[in-house]
């Protein structure tokens, strides 16, 4: 370039003086324009001269080069061209309008080309004209222009400029450019292979072998999609991240925004050779996004919702990039925006229904994330959508096939209870939970805990395991794991040893999150004064509400208790402790069954004496091995009622598991009935009592 310079200068000199040029001196100033604009691929460029890349020209040498070719040769339209190209290349677009019209007047191919470009993006005080831009395109593509072909080629494929929509003949066109070695014509095509468009054969190999090409002449979109199959090793390529991260920042020195985005995202992971760099990442996705790259904007707006990259957390800046990102159709920005509407955040009003449009438009393309929260939507009912079982069992499938773990758990969910057409699989919902638990789950780590703890699903009873899994939940703020674990403290469970100060504390954290079991057993510790805590009945009796209005069936009963007792200052109603028993026993709770099998027995609450009833609900909490349950079924057998046989050995048996429970009752009632069949008993059946 200083080369050409330079002979540009020496000629200045040497022709200033003259009024007009010599046919020698015509040719050596059109060989200095053609030096320093003409364009690559260029049919009536002269043989030798290769050509410079837009982003390549000076255009501080190009100008006054071709603007004196320009005046030595006034009806040369490639020159006039070419003098249009160094005026875009500064962006002065009204002065490569007025060139590129006369060329393209002239019916120079390059002209009309650039013409139609300034319409299309309606520049240069041009209005934007889509039909006016694909007839010139046209008209530059029948005559073998590459860059008319692939724009011609780019309007067919997205149905713009008044031309129906047909990939197979934007395909056609491409292939004409890719042919004469035009960059984005290959690039184009790479994508139709990469993609099946265009009619063409899915054929990956062939994508990679055209990006390249185009690669190799330093395109940007070449070396982005590239370095995208060398990040997933598509395209027969060995999946090599250094390399993949070599295209990307050759792509992002030049100002490509697919490029700043792609290595932003291995600053982000730390891969590719990188040292893991949040900031590095966020100044690369804000440099892309800046530029409208959907993807950079959504990558900036998980940023600014997690506060990271340097950035302080602002939910308001992450709503508004997330927007943008998903009216351009990205999946990933559509899935975090519909949770923004889900959960109301970002300023944004709380709105299920929008959430819910948002998921099925992230859905429909494949994104995993949007396909479980859509499916959760289905399996409730919410977002205005009918409740569907099946449908969500297929959404969380879809999911969890492609390794999102939420999918997996909600799938898992479904095989463990049967729902949504699925048949009981306890052992499939094992293997679902795993997956997700060695994702780093906390639902599936706590789920996968309680199949260790029952042991289910084929996996052996293993408490410690339980309690390894239920930590691993707890430790990443997991509500239900913090629960049972603080259920493994508070009985010295899974190899841990008894803390009620620990259980407290985990049930707190628990309870703090609206968890209404950690609420019930706070509540519990509170009415008990354990774990450290002040025995304290009206902040047991408000957790116990709390766990109570979710439908808890502990909360429930112990209300329930609290009302019969007429504790923590709230009146004594049998009524609405009969009412709170009957929640809780309707949900199978045994302490719930028990409580409201004494009300069916004494005719207490509004409810009438039945000791048929009553026996039903004792049977049912003592099949529960509830100790409570085992004495009064005892002694409805020691007395005969409820329709019972009056038999002193099942009433002993009874007696005898509430008492391996350390039921101080059974213990005293079982060593009665043993020293009443003592002294009944003949002495030659004394070896049949019972001990």
């Amino acid at each position: 370039m200083r080369r050409t310079a330079a002979a540009f200068a020496g000629l200045v000199l040497l022709c200033c003086p003259c009024p007009s040029w010599s046919q020698d001196g015509t040719a050596a100033l059109i060989d200095i324009c053609d030096q320093a604009a003409a364009a690559p691929l260029d049919q009536s460029r002269p043989t030798g001269v290769p050509g410079l890349l837009l982003e390549k020209i000076d255009p501080k040498v190009a100008i006054p080069a071709c603007d004196v070719a320009a005046k030595a040769a006034p009806n040369d339209p490639r020159v006039a061209f070419q003098l249009g190209r160094a005026y875009l290349a500064a962006k002065d677009y009204e002065s490569a309008r007025v060139h590129f019209k006369f060329a393209a007047d002239q019916g120079d191919a390059g002209g009309q080309n650039g013409l139609g470009v300034l319409y299309q993006g309606g520049r240069s005080g041009l209005a934007k004209d889509d039909q006016e831009a694909a007839r010139l395109f046209k008209l530059a593509a029948d005559q073998g222009n590459a860059n008319g072909q692939v724009n011609l080629g780019f309007f067919y494929a997205t149905g713009r400029g008044g031309l129906a929509k047909d990939d197979r003949e934007a395909a056609r066109l491409y292939k004409l450019a890719a042919d004469q070695g035009n960059a984005g014509g290959q690039v184009y095509l790479g994508v139709f292979y990469a993609t099946g468009g265009g009619g063409l054969t899915k054929d990956d190999r062939e994508a990679a072998r055209l990006y390249k090409l185009a690669a190799d002449q330093e395109y940007p979109s070449g070396q982005v999609n590239l370095g995208f199959f060398y990040a997933t090793g598509g395209g027969g390529l060995a999946k090599d991240d250094r390399e993949a991260v070599r295209l990307y920042k050759l792509a992002a020195d030049q100002g490509y925004a697919g490029g700043q985005t792609g290595l932003g995202a291995f600053y982000e992971t730390g891969l590719g050779g990188l040292a893991k760099d949040d900031s590095e990442a966020a100044r690369l996705y804000k440099l892309a996004a800046d530029q409208g790259n959907a993807l950079a904007q959504a990558s900036l707006g998980r940023f600014y919702a997690t506060g990271r990259g340097g950035l302080a957390k602002d939910d308001q800046e992450a709503a508004r990039l997330y927007k943008l990102a998903a009216d351009q159709g990205n999946a990933g920005a559509q899935a975090y925006l519909g949770g923004f509407y889900e959960a109301g955040r970002g300023g944004l009003a709380k709105d299920d229904r929008e959430a819910a449009r948002l998921y099925k438009l992230a859905a429909d393309q494949g994104n995993a994330g949007a396909q479980a929260r859509l499916g959760f939507l289905y399996a409730t009912g919410g977002g205005g959508l009918a409740k569907d079982d099946s449908e969500a069992a297929r959404l969380y499938k879809l999911a969890g096939d492609q390794g999102n773990a939420a999918g997996q758990v909600k799938l898992a969910g479904f095989y463990a209870t049967g729902r949504g057409g699925l048949p009981k699989n306890d052992q499939e919902a094992a293997r679902l939970y795993k997956l997700a638990a060695d994702q780093g789950n906390a639902d599936g780590q706590g789920y996968l805990g309680g199949f260790y703890e029952a042991g289910r699903g084929g996996l052996a009873k293993d408490d410690r395991e339980a309690a390894r899994l239920y930590k691993l939940a707890a430790d990443q703020g997991n509500a239900d794991g913090q629960a049972v674990l603080g259920y493994l403290y508070a009985t010295g469970r899974g190899g841990m040893g008894k803390d009620d100060r620990e259980a407290a504390r985990l049930y707190k954290l628990a309870a703090d999150q609206g968890n209404s079991g950690a609420q019930a057993s706070l509540g519990f510790f509170y009415a008990t004064g354990r774990g450290g805590l002040p025995n304290d009945d009206r902040e047991a009796a408000r957790l116990y509400k709390l766990a109570a209005d979710q439908g808890n069936a502990d909360g429930q009963g112990y209300l329930g208790f609290f009302y019969e007792t007429g504790r923590s200052g709230l009146p004594k109603d049998d009524h609405e402790a009969a009412r709170r028993y009957k929640l809780a026993a309707d949900q199978g709770n045994a302490s719930g069954q028990v409580n409201f099998g004494n009300m069916y027995r004494d005719g207490r609450g509004g409810v009438a004496k039945d000791d048929r009833e009553a026996v039903r609900l004792y049977k049912l909490a003592a099949a529960q091995e509830n100790a409570s349950g085992q004495v009064n079924l005892g002694n409805t057998y020691r007395d005969g009622r409820g329709g019972l046989p009056k038999d002193d050995r099942e009433a002993a048996r009874l007696y005898k598991l509430a008492a391996n429970q350390g039921n101080e009752y059974a213990r005293a009632a079982f060593k009665r009935l043993e020293e009443i069949g003592a002294r009944s008993a003949p002495p030659a059946r004394r070896s049949n009592s019972v001990r």
